[in-house]
């Protein structure tokens, strides 16, 4: 018998149509899964970014007004009662630049002479004059001189030509604040600018920049041997701050030189929507102490009032010399929205400045439309008035 070989056939296939099927619908589930993963991700950072953004957008922003306003009132703070209130009289290239005439479009259009006049004082708070935001401006006025911050009694020798004690704190190009303390209230004041001094004859005599003869409300000739001279800083290398600050379009801080001739406005921080404040008073009697008694929102009424502070009197002096801090309160907004399936605040959410406070002078703001939303963060700080902390009663 002879057996017979049946050669062997390897079998041969593939997938079928139902694992392949099945395969892709596995494939698909899985890619729809780290999408989804990967677009939380996405919008985590995002959202974390824009947090931290706002976190050092607040920081900077109270560091910059704090900065400005701790230094509020040097060099005339020093005596009060012949400089707070004047009426401020300023040229820069024989142009007028104070009182100050500010663009319609600019954010601080509504600071006017009949809403916040120019007149001298370490901080005002002009309630809601911020353009467009309705925040709050504030006109922050101080020298920078870092030197003899006494304003000392000077004589005119002719218009230009002054007689002062020594000129040992005195340097050529300072920018200088006249005032004379024997005229009637409401006085005015000017600034002006050292050109030479004569050491041996304890003179100084009067040009630069910001020398003018003549003013809106005071001219040189009407100054008398009553004359008090404040040192504010250089007019080059320190020149004195006297400034706005205030929320206005595409949600940006800014602030305004008042002495840089068609300077306009520069813009600090973005990402702030509001800016609020309030006014520290020493409520002591009969003369302040240096304790801050009470917080103050000027509104209308308030006696605080940007308008009342700033109108020469006596009253207004003794009130602008108890004003010994500013409360600021920020509300900062992220720049970019979030999709409203991962982030939403409910309708009618309210954001709270100055909570520890008595109800009477927290600021609310209450979000609605596209704001619902932003993600905000609300950032206040407390800032001394050093100088007014340290003038004489």
């Amino acid at each position: 018998m002879k057996r017979r070989l049946t050669p062997f056939v390897r079998s041969t296939g593939g997938f079928s149509l139902i694992e392949l099927l099945v395969s892709m619908v596995i494939g698909l589930v899985v890619t729809l899964a780290i999408t989804s993963v990967l677009i939380r991700s996405e919008g985590s950072k995002r959202s974390t970014t824009s947090v931290n953004d706002l976190n050092q957008t607040g920081a900077y922003a109270a560091y910059v007004l704090d900065r400005a306003i701790r230094s509020a009132g040097s060099g005339f703070s020093q005596n009060w009662r012949a400089m707070y209130g004047c009426r401020l009289n300023a040229s820069a290239g024989g142009t007028a630049v104070l009182p100050a005439t500010i663009a319609a479009t600019s954010t601080f259009k509504n600071v006017t002479s009949a809403a916040m006049p120019m007149q001298l004082a370490p901080v005002v708070i002009g309630k809601g004059l911020a353009l467009g935001t309705g925040g709050d401006v504030l006109m922050v006025l101080g020298g920078m001189a870092g030197a003899a911050e006494m304003p000392l009694s000077v004589t005119p020798l002719s218009s230009t030509k002054w007689q002062v004690p020594n000129t040992l704190t005195y340097l050529a190009g300072n920018v200088v604040l006249l005032a004379d303390p024997s005229v009637a209230l409401p006085r005015s004041c000017m600034l002006q600018q050292l050109g030479s001094l004569d050491a041996a004859a304890s003179t100084v005599q009067l040009a630069g920049t910001y020398f003018s003869a003549t003013g809106a409300s005071v001219n040189l000739v009407d100054f008398t041997g009553s004359t008090v001279m404040a040192q504010l800083g250089s007019a080059v290398t320190n020149p004195p701050h006297f400034q706005l600050f205030g929320v206005g379009a595409n949600n940006a801080l800014f602030s305004y030189d008042l002495l840089q001739n068609g300077g306009g406005e520069q813009p600090i921080a973005d990402g702030v929507v509001e800016m609020r404040a309030l006014y520290g008073v020493d409520t002591a009697i009969p003369r302040p102490n240096g304790t801050l008694g009470t917080w103050v929102d000027p509104i209308a009424g308030s006696g605080y009032e940007a308008s009342v502070l700033m109108d020469g009197s006596v009253a207004s002096q003794d009130k602008l010399r108890r004003i010994v801090a500013i409360r600021l309160g920020f509300i900062l907004r992220t720049s970019l929205p979030e999709r409203p399936q991962d982030y939403q605040q409910p309708t009618g959410t309210t954001l709270t400045l100055f909570g520890d406070l008595p109800a009477a002078v927290r600021q609310t703001r209450v979000l609605s439309g596209a704001d619902l939303n932003y993600r905000f963060r609300t950032v206040e700080t407390t800032i001394p008035l050093l100088n007014v902390l340290n003038a004489p009663q």
